[in-house]
Formats: structure tokens, C-alpha cells, sequence
């Protein structure tokens, strides 16, 4: 393969990881935020539409460049992906384990 053919196909791989990524981070920002927050939940439905447009671009241009195989595959897992939901996941496990902990303290000041 042509360096500037690899290139174009990391470029694309690349592209729908993070899109689709962001994508999915602005459905769960737009699903989580409070019933009151209806300006935030607009721009970002809004920014979530506009990903799921960017992605659709992408993938009609991937083809061709990218196998039918490899666009439903989903197998656009890098390492960087990977590192990323680690640092999530630690993150909120973190989060998590500071709650167990504040409640197991209030816990013994209700008592003592």
C-alpha cells in the first residue's frame, strides 16, 4: 500500500473512532442533564445531531478506502480508545469508592 493510501486510511479510521466517540458523549451529556437545563439539553442534542451528521459524511466517504468488512466490524478499538475508557472507568470507580467512604464516615458520626 502507497504511504499517502495509509495515510488517507488511518486519517479515516481515526476519524470515525473520535466521531463516533464525541457522538456518544453527547448523547449521554444531552440523557443525564436536569429536566431544568433545557437550553444545555438543546445544544446538546443539537451537537449530537451534528456528530451523527459528520459520522454519516464519514462513513460514505470511507467507502472504498475502508473495507465493507471493516466499517461493521467495529473494530476501531486503538489504544488510545482503550486508555480512554480505562480513564474513565478508574475515574468513576474512584468516584465511587469516595462515596462508599463519606457514607461509612456519616455513619459513625450519627453514632458517636
Amino acid at each position: 500500500m502507497l504511504l499517502k493510501e495509509k495515510i488517507i486510511k488511518n486519517s479515516i479510521k481515526s476519524n470515525l473512532l473520535f466521531q463516533r466517540l464525541i457522538k456518544e458523549h453527547m448523547y449521554l451529556i444531552e440523557t443525564n442533564l436536569q429536566p431544568v437545563e433545557k437550553d444545555n439539553i438543546l445544544k446538546a442534542k443539537k451537537l449530537k445531531q451534528n456528530f451523527e451528521n459528520l459520522l454519516s459524511e464519514t462513513v460514505y466517504y470511507a467507502n472504498g478506502i475502508l473495507s465493507q468488512a471493516e466499517l461493521d466490524s467495529n473494530q476501531f478499538v486503538t489504544p488510545l480508545l482503550a486508555d480512554h475508557v480505562l480513564r474513565e472507568a478508574n475515574h468513576y470507580l474512584y468516584l465511587l469508592n469516595n462515596l462508599k467512604i463519606k457514607r461509612a464516615m456519616l455513619f459513625l458520626f450519627i453514632y458517636f
